[in-house]
């Protein structure tokens, strides 16, 4: 105790409390240090760091842009490819209908009896009577086929042995819509 009261009284008490004052800030320093190291000393970047981090990000931002317009562009494409192929696909079928239509229609005509001329009227005098001309020939019966195209006919002997339409259309290289149309107007 007498070490105590020689430095009270020589004025070392303002001394000592600034070097503990100076030791107690020291060591409140080194805690805060501890726990920011302890809660990941990650979360503290340079500022380089933070601005290489900004960089990125910005970049990846970018990218992701010009990535969503890409798929933009490319769905408009697709989209316009799409139209074009269902414009052409109903104009094809519109132009099968019109060929089966006009189709039935001729079969339907040639299936008909043909009509009996109108007999024509003597006339007032009557030369000498000339030899009958002879009679013009029989329309075919309308019970026989017509001739069957070659094309026609392999095509039925492919869909006679189970062959599809398509497989047919492939093995003959023709479009799948006119093997369809040839096996529809068979039957």
């Amino acid at each position: 105790m007498a070490a105590w009261s020689l430095m009270l009284s020589e004025g070392w008490l303002p001394q000592m409390m600034m070097i503990g004052g100076a030791a107690l800030a020291v060591m409140l320093i080194l805690v805060n240090i501890r726990k920011r190291q302890s809660r990941g000393g990650a979360g503290r970047l340079s500022p380089r760091e933070k601005i290489e981090q900004a960089k990125q990000t910005h970049a990846m931002r970018g990218d992701l842009r010009q990535m969503m317009v890409e798929l933009e562009e490319l769905t408009r494409r697709f989209s316009a490819q799409l139209d074009a192929k269902s414009v052409k696909i109903e104009k094809l079928l519109e132009e099968a209908d019109e060929k089966i239509t006009k189709l039935q229609q001729l079969q339907s005509e040639a299936s008909e009896p043909a009509a009996p001329a109108p007999k024509q009227a003597k006339p007032a005098r009557a030369k000498k009577a000339a030899p009958p001309k002879p009679a013009p020939p029989k329309p075919e019966p309308a019970d026989q086929t017509p001739p069957v195209d070659p094309l026609a006919k392999q095509i039925y002997n492919l869909a006679d042995s189970g062959q599809t339409s398509i497989q047919i259309a492939k093995r003959l290289d023709e479009q799948i819509g006119k093997v369809e149309l040839i096996l529809a107007l068979r039957q």
